[in-house]
């Protein structure tokens, strides 16, 4: 069965976070072998997927487990040692993945099987100074694209068998465990973040920011004289930036890509053109039947139409989440609600073959699924049934309603379900709840639990700091243009007046001057407006 993207990711961390359950169970070797590399072959379509262990002693390159997916193949595979087969087995400090195909014909042609593409990972060097192997055979046409996605997830597995074999033997290692969550981490919050750009984008530079920010927090004596990280809480909180967002795994595409307040599946702003236009050409037809004559609009009919032609720019310019909507245009856009066009279409047949603008339309119509059961009825300019699109123009802020803003809220909690379901080393116990608490807000009016500052870890405030200076200073978001760096600080310093960003941790980020590196460093040239001058006027005091 094909995976679509979503469920593909939604499988690997699954598997992902199953494993590093049964490692920090201490559950064997032997027994979690076939598990590990299980993933590759149920979840990825492999025929097989093998460990061989090298010798630089020996010089023998031993098989050290296998899962495959009938016992024809684990035979094929049982009954074959690299060595004994001629093919120079890869030995390499180097971190790579490569495929291997007619350089490895004599392999496949002992092996007598159909398949033709194998993929090779060397791992790393264990304590014992063993090279070791991750082979996974797939049948030719099944071979998967070698993209960055599926080398870091390949990698991922044979870091799980690494760590699990040192395990094993020296248990007493920990720092293994915790490497292991950090690869598994990496590997998580790079799969959940790829599903948007901006997403992606956003992801990496949160934790750099936030990173940045309690850097300086730590050299500002005189504000923060008590913050003072240790190793753990550095790496907690790294952690906890990297994932702060991985609940939007759950959150629909339609939602996370909105662009403009009509936008969901489809954007409907296309339909309601189409409307406005069937009721201008409608205007146009009946003057001309009645007429039956050289065709001139009279005063009446060009107000008619001028009126539409206005209307449809105010629902035109009102899609956008960064018009605000006064009340001159609520009121118009409400006028608009009760206009409705009728599309029965009675005009005479010679007219409407005549005019290959009224074909085209009512096309058209057919296609924006404007079906043909609603022939002889009135349609209305807004839907208020299944969506409705009124609602969504009158937006305050932004581009979602009240029901998708509602969805996208719930990001927080599946980031706090997912980040307590991974079973993190006893010292790194407070990731979910940094990472949970970053759209907390100082005054309280914060979700999902409605926090006060005194209650709100700093680590998460940090963060919070970090996400919005992001998202507002960001070029790839579809749904707003981009702003120009006093626009980010002017709406920055409203939002720390008003509680919702640590108002101390905010004027350090101005008054540090680091707010204008970050800039540099992430927008482009024509947006920086701001000067080192210029930042004391952004600071709360003035």
């Amino acid at each position: 069965m094909v995976l679509c993207k979503k469920q593909r990711v939604d499988c690997r961390v699954q598997k992902l976070h199953n494993l590093l359950v049964k490692l920090k169970a201490n559950i064997s070797l032997n027994s979690l072998s076939p598990e590990i590399l299980k993933c590759l072959v149920n979840e990825e379509g492999a025929l097989y997927s093998c460990k061989y262990t090298y010798d630089e002693k020996t010089k023998k390159t031993q098989l050290a487990a296998i899962f495959a997916d009938d016992l024809s193949n684990k035979a094929n595979v049982n009954n074959n040692v690299f060595t004994n087969c001629g093919y120079d087995f890869p030995r390499t400090e180097e971190i790579s993945l490569r495929v291997v195909e007619s350089t490895c014909s004599q392999l496949i042609n002992r092996m007598g099987s159909t398949y033709e593409s194998q993929v090779i990972i060397p791992l790393d060097r264990s304590l014992d100074n063993l090279e070791s192997y991750l082979l996974i055979g797939f049948d030719i046409q099944d071979s998967p694209i070698l993209d960055d996605e599926n080398i870091r997830y390949y990698r991922t597995i044979g870091s799980v068998f690494n760590v699990a074999f040192e395990l094993d033997r020296h248990p007493i290692k920990k720092r293994y465990y915790k490497e292991l969550i950090l690869a598994i981490t990496n590997i998580v919050g790079k799969e959940l973040n790829s599903r948007s750009l901006h997403t992606d984008i956003h992801c990496k530079r949160v934790p750099h920011i936030a990173i940045a920010i309690a850097k300086q927090m730590e050299l500002d004596d005189s504000h923060f004289e008590q913050f003072n990280l240790s190793e753990g809480e550095w790496e907690q909180f790294s952690i906890a930036a990297w994932l702060h967002d991985c609940g939007k795994i759950k959150t629909p595409d339609y939602i996370l890509n909105k662009r403009t307040k009509l936008d969901g599946v489809r954007d409907r702003i296309h339909e309601i053109a189409l409307k406005f236009e069937v009721k201008k050409q409608t205007l146009i037809i009946d003057e001309l039947v009645s007429r039956l004559g050289d065709y001139v609009p009279s005063e009446i009919t060009k107000n008619k139409i001028e009126v539409l032609v206005n209307g449809f720019e105010i629902v035109k310019n009102s899609n956008y989440g960064n018009i605000v909507i006064e009340d001159e245009v609520e009121n118009n856009l409400r006028s608009l609600a009760y206009e409705t066009i009728d599309i029965s279409f009675n005009a005479n047949e010679d007219v409407l073959n005549d005019s290959d603008a009224i074909t085209k339309i009512t096309l058209n119509l057919i296609e924006s699924e404007i079906k043909l059961a609603n022939c002889g009825k009135e349609l209305k300019f807004f839907e208020t049934e299944q969506a409705n699109e009124l609602d969504s123009l009158l937006i305050k802020n932004g581009n979602l309603n009240t029901r998708e803003r509602d969805i996208m809220n719930e990001h927080i909690v599946d980031s706090i379900r997912i980040l307590n379901a991974i079973p993190f080393p006893d010292d790194w116990i407070d990731i979910a709840h940094i990472a949970g608490c970053h759209h907390e807000k100082p005054n309280g009016k914060g979700y999902p639990y409605g926090l006060s500052d005194v209650d709100i870890p700093i680590l998460s405030q940090v963060i919070s700091v970090a996400d919005v200076f992001e998202a507002l200073i960001s070029t790839s978001r579809p749904y707003k243009k981009t702003l120009m760096l006093s626009e980010v600080l002017d709406t920055m310093k409203k939002m720390a007046r008003n509680g919702d960003v640590n108002r101390k941790i905010y004027d350090m980020f101005v008054y540090s001057g680091l707010v204008l590196k970050l800039a540099n460093e992430f927008s482009k040239g024509e947006a920086i407006d701001v000067s080192v001058e210029d930042l004391p006027k952004y600071l709360l005091t003035n």
